[in-house]
């Protein structure tokens, strides 16, 4: 009789099985009683199949037990389906705020460069409130990214010059090290400058400014008004330019933000009509190059867009000390913020937002590997929106950033409704989910589509499916806005 994966111990068998990916251990759970029972009998590969499928990594948990890891992962897991937390922390911040950030647990805020503090909020692991104030800049800084991983700040600072028709304005980027605000040791060239040259209407005055990190990749996004925007990609480390979107019509017309799918692919948004978000890839040999444009859903003729803003949970380079468990950068939800505006000012402007998964954008870039990188897909809004999205009216609006992490989105504050709701986009009827283990669930699943009538702005009825939880619970008071990450949820007040 020729020997069979059946007549190996059971111990060796399953050695076998942990050098298989999640996806493959569920397939052979489907293969055989025997195989069902290696994988169901073993903490190690539940914990590999049950991390991957709430979308996360390992962070700082290897050290555990698999026993306590998977009871870890699994008490997360509850927590998140009751909107369950363990504790309630009262942090107050003095002063104003002109630029904020929240990576990985870390609060940033500062205003024009002084008041600048630095919070590591408390977790599961570290209970404690940790805060750093840093002394006066001096420098008038419009915005700021970070990762906290890399002890990563990069600060957009003005030359603070006045408007000139004839002169460059003269940005600088800081790269410094977030715990002590020197320069950063990895990087080669710790600050770059940045020459904008002045237009037509505004001078070298600089429009909208937007900093994202994603691993070794550094981006400015600059909005401008009436005359077209800038988009510089950096790798920070080496200072090397890696994309140079210039005012000489490199961008599609209209463009209105930008947001990164993986550290060397990023979408642009545009508003002219319908709505468009391009899909572009960094190449070596082309610097850039787009993979797939597409549709939104056709307006009518007396209305356009007035914004198009897209956002995601920052791709991190790895875990910091303390987490647990990371959200998978593969796995995350996207948000396209979309305000239609009528040609008629005394008509109300509507926004809606648009829910993509990030999957969906992985698998454009892999099958435009396929078509060996020289066929651009353009694709109308019925041939990929109803079946890969899910498009919702805005009840509130989304007055801080930092709204998703993941694959889940905190939705925005509705004045006089003391309501938290959490969107969980991590929902894929194909694949079986880990049980919750829950007594009870304040959230629903839902399946069926989301049809928006015209309301006047779309042509056709839109019709989206993309499957998503959504949790609510009634809050003690009523907040300016809420913001997210893997282990907490901000709920944030301004006072006058």
């Amino acid at each position: 009789m020729s020997p069979s994966l059946f007549s190996l111990p059971p111990e060796i068998l399953t050695q076998c099985m942990e050098y298989l990916d999640y996806w493959s251990l569920l397939q052979c759970t489907k293969v055989c009683r025997a195989f069902k029972n290696v994988v169901n009998g073993s903490l190690a590969l539940q914990y590999k199949t049950e991390l991957a499928m709430d979308s996360m990594e390992d962070g700082e948990s290897s050290h555990l037990l698999n026993a306590e890891r998977l009871e870890r992962l699994r008490e997360l897991r509850r927590a998140w389906a009751n909107l369950d937390w363990k504790e309630f922390t009262s942090i107050p911040f003095s002063g104003e705020c002109s630029a904020y950030e929240l990576v990985a647990g870390v609060f940033v805020k500062m205003f024009l460069g002084r008041d600048f503090s630095s919070t590591r909020l408390p977790s599961s692991t570290r209970p404690t409130v940790h805060q750093v104030v840093f002394p006066d800049q001096d420098m008038l800084v419009k915005d700021f990214a970070m990762d906290p991983s890399q002890d990563l700040l990069a600060m957009l600072v003005d030359d603070a010059s006045p408007p000139s028709y004839t002169t460059n304005r003269i940005l600088t980027m800081h790269l410094r090290s977030l715990s002590t605000l020197n320069d950063h040791p990895e990087a080669e060239v710790p600050r770059i400058n940045i020459s904008i040259r002045p237009g037509e209407m505004w001078a070298n005055l600089v429009g909208v400014c937007t900093i994202q990190v994603a691993q070794d990749s550094l981006a400015l996004f600059i909005r401008q008004p009436i005359k077209e925007s800038h988009l510089y990609i950096w790798n920070w480390k080496t200072g090397k330019l890696l994309i140079n979107h210039d005012d000489h019509g490199d961008l599609p017309r209209g463009v209105y933000h930008f947001g990164f799918v993986t550290w060397n692919t990023y979408i642009l948004t545009t508003t002219s009509s319908p709505g468009y978000i391009y899909l572009v890839q960094i190449s070596e040999e082309l610097k850039y190059r787009t993979i797939v444009v597409l549709q939104l859903p056709e307006i009518v003729d007396n209305v356009h867009i007035d914004a198009a803003i897209t956002h995601s949970g920052a791709i991190t380079a790895s875990a910091i000390d303390g987490e647990l468990f990371i959200a998978s950068p593969e796995r995350r939800i996207h948000t396209f913020t979309v305000t239609y505006a009528f040609l008629d000012p005394a008509r109300e402007a509507a926004t809606y937002t648009l829910f993509v998964p990030n999957e969906a954008f992985l698998q454009y870039i892999s099958d435009y590997e396929d078509r060996s990188k020289n066929l651009l897909c353009y694709l109308l809004w019925e041939n990929w929106g109803p079946r890969h999205t899910r498009m919702l009216p805005n009840e509130g609006t989304f007055n801080w950033m930092r709204y998703a992490y993941g694959e889940k989105v905190v939705c925005p504050a509705i004045p006089g409704r003391n309501v938290l709701q959490v969107l969980d986009f991590n929902v894929y009827p194909s694949r079986p989910r880990p049980p919750t283990t829950c007594p009870f669930s304040r959230g629903r699943i839902i399946t069926g589509p989301t049809t928006l009538d015209r309301a006047h702005i779309f042509k056709q009825k839109v019709q989206t499916c993309l499957p998503f939880y959504s949790t609510s619970r009634e809050m003690a008071k009523e907040y300016s806005g809420f913001m997210i990450d893997e282990q907490r949820i901000i709920a944030l007040k301004v006072h006058d």
